[in-house]
């Protein structure tokens, strides 16, 4: 066999700080079967095309508009024209509104429409490139891994690979391949000739070792689970059943294989710009989900099963990869953390005494001394689902648990020094307006702690595999593909049933939901809660107009409880707290009914006294806004005084990669700068809203 038999790619607009876990995994995989492969970062190389503001700009945007998929749609599609005009007035509220304005503010007057269009003519011209650039390999099979806005710029690399060398076989795989989706691509685009649905661990091997045998004329029974193959487009033969293939023991997947991707950034002109971070995987699933499937959560049913690696098997991942690469931060891909590895995995990495920086996926269920112990072993940045503050918002969206112990993980993550990403949902099937005038009446007493990202949509999204989708009825939702898939494929409505994974719905119930949440006539509460996160994230980001940063932390002497408190509703920069007040304020450290209010005081200070006598200390620190009253518990706010460091802009991985720093670096030969008007542009793009940058990061 050649060298390299396998070109596997990795199309924009995947992430450029990051080498493709999937594609690793793969390389390996057919390394242990003794197949060539080689790994193709293509994302760079249009990178550097574009410059890296251009691209982060595209990249980063709202997935659900499609904007990535739209300027490679051309070149996919020659013989489709759509109305582009019509397709940008639709998107561009919601394209990337971050990181478009970083790059107004470099290029004033700068338009969407024509910057969106340069780009596209860039892929077009782009396309050819790399396909005669991946050619020059020889390869015998060429496969793309598709997630989120790699479709279209996979699908047009193959059919350029298709028209250039008729003989070499083309796959592809990834989420967006997953299921029906799989097949509606595969029965569509027939330039494609397999197609993988779901994870190909165990069978990409199989699959290629019968290619590069027989060539693409495999026949059904000769193919793995889960691939669709050209027999499957014979006349009068069914495309099959739209499988999903699982892998079972993730400790017999190989250690993935990134020094492809390693080697072309150490050859790319981004280098100059970041510093790679690794990647890897623990588990794959969600404990919580395969019992409770969050009604949002797009996660394919047979992917929600959960499986995770031996401790030791992470242990010699994370020792391995980073000591081949020269890196210990780690973007971990797991979709929320095996609570086991709490005494087993992070108790070790602490005991090193090695300086990880890892980032982590996690259920809102984690205690202070989870937190603690994770902050021990290098884990500096959680994903948390938190997702709302409102109890009865979570129980609707099938998360259970009160809200309460959302706001103790922000208030113990704050205290350790970890940062947290969450998410804020509305505008989901069964809210009321009621629970978002409670939020707002006291989201001004927790600006000190870490806030939200706002869906960049304005509210929630409708996904193939949710809930919503499985049973929009039990919802009260009529769904049907988002329509700017029309703009996109070409392919009639019955196919993109089976290929869109955002949906909307149409029914007269929630028509008038879908980042339409801000305008006037939107619900009171909804207009009042998004305006306290708009303000909530301006603060803590940005601080005061004095420049001081929101803080409420509490300090103990064992007599006197120092506050220290710059929220904007602070009545006092400095309270002294003793007595009965202090020691509410401390036993209800952790949330506490009143019951148990009592309960503490008596068992941890001796104090015995009845809730009646208590309700004196409870209602002035009610009044000092440093005790929050939800949902029958008692809550306090202050953080304790530890002198750890503050959560910064910059700490977000996406901040890291592009910022105004390097807009401004890149700015005389950016693209952007010919895609500037000398008048407002036509297209204004929303920038006002909590996901704004500041100067000082995202």
């Amino acid at each position: 066999m050649n060298d390299i038999d396998v070109c596997l790619v990795q199309m924009p607009y995947a992430v450029v700080d990051m080498p493709s876990l999937s594609l690793g995994l793969l390389k390996a995989c057919l390394t242990r079967a003794g197949i060539g492969s080689s790994v193709v970062h293509a994302a760079l190389w249009f990178a550097e095309d574009l410059g890296l503001d251009v691209y982060q700009t595209v990249a980063e945007s709202d997935a659900s508009t499609l904007i990535g998929e739209w300027t490679f749609a051309r070149s996919a599609f020659p013989e489709n024209h759509p109305d582009d005009e019509a397709y940008l007035t639709a998107i561009a509220p919601r394209a990337s509104k971050r990181w478009f304005r970083l790059l107004r503010q470099c290029h004033p007057g700068l338009d969407a429409a024509l910057l969106f269009r340069a780009v596209r003519e860039r892929a077009g011209a782009f396309v050819p490139r790399a396909a005669e650039r991946l050619l020059a390999m020889k390869p015998k099979i060429v496969g793309c891994s598709s997630s989120f806005q790699q479709n279209c710029s996979s699908l047009a690399l193959l059919r350029q690979i298709k028209e250039q060398a008729p003989g070499v076989v083309t796959v592809m795989g990834g989420s967006n391949c997953e299921a029906e989706m799989g097949r509606a691509l595969h029965g569509s685009f027939h330039w494609v000739d397999f197609v993988v649905s779901g994870e190909a661990d165990e069978i990409f091997a199989e699959l290629c070792g019968g290619l590069l045998r027989k060539g693409a004329g495999l026949g059904a029974e000769e193919l793995p689970a889960g691939v669709f193959g050209p027999c499957h487009r014979s006349p009068g033969r069914s495309r099959g059943m739209a499988s999903r293939v699982v892998v079972e023991r993730l400790d017999e997947t190989p250690i993935p294989d990134f020094d492809d991707y390693f080697a072309a950034f150490g050859r790319s002109e981004i280098r100059r710009h970041l510093t790679p971070v690794l990647t890897m995987e623990s588990s794959r699933g969600c404990w919580w989900g395969q019992r409770h499937h969050c009604t949002f959560c797009g996660l394919h049913p047979a992917g929600l099963r959960f499986r995770s690696k031996s401790p030791r098997r992470v242990l010699e991942e994370l020792e391995y990869l980073s000591r081949r690469h020269g890196s210990r931060t780690f973007q971990v891909t797991d979709e929320v953390l095996d609570r086991g590895y709490l005494k087993t995995v992070f108790p070790v990495l602490a005991g090193q005494g090695v300086a990880y920086n890892l980032y982590y996926e996690a259920r809102h269920d984690l205690t202070r001394e989870d937190l603690e112990v994770l902050a021990r072993a290098g884990v500096r940045q959680v994903q948390v689902g938190i997702e709302s503050l409102s109890t009865a918002a979570l129980k609707t969206m099938n998360k259970r648990g009160p809200a309460v112990r959302n706001l103790e993980l922000l208030k113990w993550a704050r205290e350790v020094g970890m940062t947290v990403v969450w998410n804020f949902l509305h505008d989901f099937p069964g809210e009321s307006d009621s629970w978002y005038l409670d939020l707002a009446g006291w989201l001004p007493w927790i600006v000190h702690l870490e806030p939200p990202r706002l869906a960049p949509s304005g509210g929630i999204r409708f996904d193939r595999f949710s809930e919503y989708h499985r049973a929009p009825d039990q919802h009260g939702l009529s769904l049907r593909p988002a329509s700017v898939y029309t703009y996109v494929y070409p392919v009639d409505e019955s196919v993109l049933t089976d290929l869109a994974y955002y949906l909307t719905d149409t029914s007269e119930r929630w028509a008038h939901k879908n980042s339409q949440t801000m305008r006037p006539d939107a619900p009171a509460g909804i207009r009042a809660v998004l305006g306290c996160i708009r303000d909530w994230y301006v603060l803590f980001w940005n601080g005061r107009q004095d420049g001081v940063s929101p803080e409420l932390t509490a300090r103990d002497d064992g007599e006197r409880l120092v506050i220290r408190d710059t929220r904007p509703v602070a009545a006092h920069e400095e309270t002294i707290l003793d007595g009965l007040e202090r020691l509410v304020c401390l036993v209800c450290d952790r949330a506490k009914t009143p019951r148990g209010i009592v309960r503490d005081l008596r068992d941890f200070h001796g104090v015995e006294a009845r809730w009646p006598e208590i309700q004196t200390p409870v209602r002035s620190l009610e009044a000092k806004k440093l005790l929050l009253a939800i949902d029958g518990r008692y809550l306090s706010l202050p953080v304790r005084d530890r002198g750890t460091r503050r959560p910064r802009p910059g700490d977000a991985r996406a901040a890291r990669v592009f910022s105004l720093g390097l807009a401004e670096d890149l700015a005389p030969r950016s693209l952007a700068r010919a895609c500037t008007l000398d008048v407002d542009p036509w297209i204004p793009l929303e920038l006002d809203g909590p996901d704004r940058p500041s100067n000082r990061g995202p």
